[in-house]
């Protein structure tokens, strides 16, 4: 009787070790820090003869929703899926896009004094091609970055390493809004742009990291002759990943 006591005193000094052991490692998980990332505040890109001074703002999905210029605010929005839907400038809605599985299938311009769609284009998907009315306008990689913008015959480089926008997965519709702002605001990939080529101009896009590994200026050289054309000033803020 006394053998079995001593047992069960056993069981139950062990039960309540266990019991401690787990609420010890639940109040470890509770308390530990959460995951933080980088991503762009704010970036002030120079060149010959003009600067344009650019700010983001995200949501609580780090989405970016706002990026606002000297004179200009731009607003995206966004469905469940995190697929870019609306895109507005000061306010006024002006794309629309609709989607098929996670492809752009349509297209919608509207007009910003009736906010009306005045127009649709319907893109299909080949190959990495969005192609609309027989022409090629754009090619993207399996990152969702942009490699080529065909109608005007532009092809982009990138390195292994992560760019501008670590966190930030690019968006194809932007791509086909206004290619010339994605260099500007560097959103056209998470990977470090090297370069892009054109007709009559090579240009090499070069890269300068702080201690983080964070890239903080990025000058942009036209080739031969290796003139500076363009400059960028990037910094960051801390946000919570995956909230």
């Amino acid at each position: 009787m006394m053998h079995f006591i001593k047992t069960l005193k056993n069981i139950g000094l062990g039960i309540l070790i266990l019991v401690i052991g787990v609420s010890c490692s639940n109040d470890d998980q509770a308390t530990s820090e959460p995951q933080m990332g980088y991503f762009v505040k704010e970036i002030v890109t120079f060149g010959e003869h003009d600067s344009l001074v650019l700010s983001f703002e995200y949501d609580n999905h780090n989405r970016m929703i706002s990026q606002r210029s000297n004179d200009l605010l731009m607003e995206f929005g966004y469905n469940d899926l995190g697929q870019m839907t609306t895109y507005k400038e000061d306010g006024k809605l002006l794309f629309g896009f609709e989607y098929s599985n996670d492809l752009i299938t349509k297209q919608l311009i509207y007009s910003p004094v009736y906010d009306s769609i005045t127009e649709e284009i319907a893109f299909t998907f080949s190959n990495g091609y969005y192609i609309s009315q027989q022409d090629t306008i754009i090619k993207i990689g399996q990152n969702k970055q942009i490699l080529e913008y065909v109608v005007d015959q532009v092809e982009f480089l990138y390195g292994e390493e992560t760019g501008v926008h670590p966190h930030l997965s690019p968006i194809p519709a932007r791509f086909l809004i206004d290619p010339d702002a994605l260099l500007y605001d560097m959103t056209i990939s998470n990977q470090e742009l090297q370069g892009f080529s054109t007709l009559t101009r090579l240009a090499i896009v070069m890269s300068s990291r702080n201690d983080k590994g964070l890239i903080e200026r990025i000058d942009m050289k036209n080739m031969p002759d290796e003139r500076i054309t363009q400059s960028w000033e990037i910094t960051y803020e801390q946000r919570i990943l995956n909230p």
